[in-house]
């Protein structure tokens, strides 16, 4: 049997083989244990690494990049967006519209001084795109969408009134 004042219970102070008491080195002003110096380094190290790290990836001698000029273009068509993308078409005077027809979006444009419908085949990126001539529209004053089923209906307004519908 052990003696019960021998063992460790939390209250009392623990005790070495020589009889003398463990203490806190943080409390009596002794220096860290071995332990306590490992940590220290490491806390070091640590901090020495975090600073470096900051330091390659700030871009502190780097002037910031100018932001690229807008392309020197004379709108005089009306301009569209798609995507994200800004397109003009056509001249002044002229009406634009994106029809959608099984998922695909394509712009018309119609031509109220001549009363010409027209349908692009695709999105234009550095290059031109031709359009197509759907046909003429006596009288033509405005140009709009409405949804379909499958494909939205192109509605050309005309002087009297009335609609010329272009479906399919």
């Amino acid at each position: 049997m052990t003696d019960p004042a021998s063992e460790p219970d939390g209250d009392s102070p623990e005790y070495r083989l020589d009889g003398e008491p463990d203490e806190n080195p943080a409390l009596t002003g002794e220096l860290p244990t071995r332990a306590g110096r490992r940590i220290a380094g490491q806390v070091f190290l640590l901090t020495v690494a975090v600073g470096l790290i900051v330091l390659f990836t700030t871009d502190r001698d780097k002037p910031e990049p100018e932001p690229e000029p807008e392309p020197a273009v004379i709108v005089d068509g009306p301009t569209i967006n798609h995507r994200g993308q800004q397109y003009q078409l056509g001249r002044a005077g002229d009406l634009a519209v994106i029809r959608e027809c099984d998922g695909i979006a394509l712009p018309w444009l119609l031509r109220p001084s001549t009363g010409e419908l027209y349908r692009f085949d695709g999105w234009a990126s550095d290059q031109f795109v031709d359009a197509v001539l759907v046909r003429s529209i006596e009288g033509a004053t405005s140009l709009r969408v409405v949804g379909g089923a499958i494909c939205d209906h192109i509605h050309v307004e005309v002087a009297d009134g009335s609609d010329v519908v272009i479906s399919g």
